[in-house]
């Protein structure tokens, strides 16, 4: 696929790019396929090849990070992609997944958004980025959280959290 180029008007005559490149896909132990684009906020759930849910799931705290990033990146007179995420499968419940919408700077928060598949919030989870590393969760199983922490030198680091033990 060829990226294109969505400009959006940024304070300053500062602009964001947004890719297509950005879908988000997995399959649940109930064999149905999610389909997840954090640029738009959709998540499609696929069973047997048809399509059986579409839902728009897109957490407040994301869009204060996104806010927050936006106007940083105008005053630095940066260019940033705002739109990220992951799509994580819960393994300790079929039924239930994770968005991570990270604020992906070192000294802020990473946030999971853990959802069933009605679209229903279920909680949301929050581990601290290091002053000099980045946490990102890349799986759950057994009440562990299973994530790539990458320092300033871009050494990664593979941590565990046990769900509501650790910040």
């Amino acid at each position: 696929m060829k990226p294109f180029k969505y400009p959006t008007r940024m304070p300053n005559s500062w602009y964001a790019y947004v890719s297509e490149m950005m879908p988000f896909f997995t399959v649940n132990t109930l064999d149905q396929l999610l389909a997840y684009s954090s640029a738009s906020g959709m998540l499609w759930v696929f069973h047997e090849g048809e399509l059986i849910k579409t839902l728009r799931l897109w957490p407040g705290k994301a869009l204060r990070d996104y806010r927050e990033t936006a106007l940083e990146g105008s005053r630095k007179g940066g260019v940033f992609s705002p739109f990220f995420g992951d799509l994580i499968l819960d393994g300790d419940h079929a039924d239930r997944f994770f968005l991570n919408y990270g604020n992906f700077r070192s000294g802020k928060k990473n946030y999971l958004y853990q959802f069933d598949l009605s679209g229903k919030l279920i909680q949301v989870y929050s581990i601290s980025n290091h002053s000099r590393s980045i946490v990102q969760v890349k799986s759950k199983r057994d009440n562990k959280f299973y994530s790539i922490n990458r320092n300033q030198f871009n050494n990664l680091t593979i941590m565990i959290y046990e769900e509501g033990k650790n910040e």
